[in-house]
């Protein structure tokens, strides 16, 4: 017999719904998780929490095996290796972001006092 807590804390959260930390916070921000605080303890609303995941659509899971429709969906748009592993483009040269971007320019010399 399993007995679900009313409220959790994030890391027994995290083990009940098998979600991440960060994934959880993101998730309590953006209100599809209630939280409340208990002194300096968030804690997680469990039943709110899981019919929340009751929401959630199916996963549609597509492995790089299946390049072609079974024979039982006759519409299903047949797929190349290329369209499925479709490579990204590195970041132009000029965008720089982190700690490694480009110093900014020197000041310009103050104007000389008359």
């Amino acid at each position: 017999m399993s007995i679900t807590p009313r409220y959790a804390t994030i890391p027994d959260w995290c083990a009940i719904s098998g979600m991440g930390r960060s994934n959880t916070y993101v998730e309590i921000g953006r209100r599809h998780i209630r939280a409340v605080k208990l002194g300096t303890r968030t804690l997680i609303d469990v039943e709110a929490g899981l019919a929340w995941f009751a929401t959630l659509p199916p996963a549609e899971i597509m492995t790089g095996r299946r390049l072609r429709p079974r024979s039982s969906e006759p519409d299903a748009p047949q797929m190349t290796a290329a369209e499925i592993a479709v490579p990204r483009a590195p970041p132009p040269a000029e965008i720089r972001t982190g700690p490694h971007r480009r110093p900014r320019p020197p000041a310009a010399p103050p104007a000389p006092a008359e």
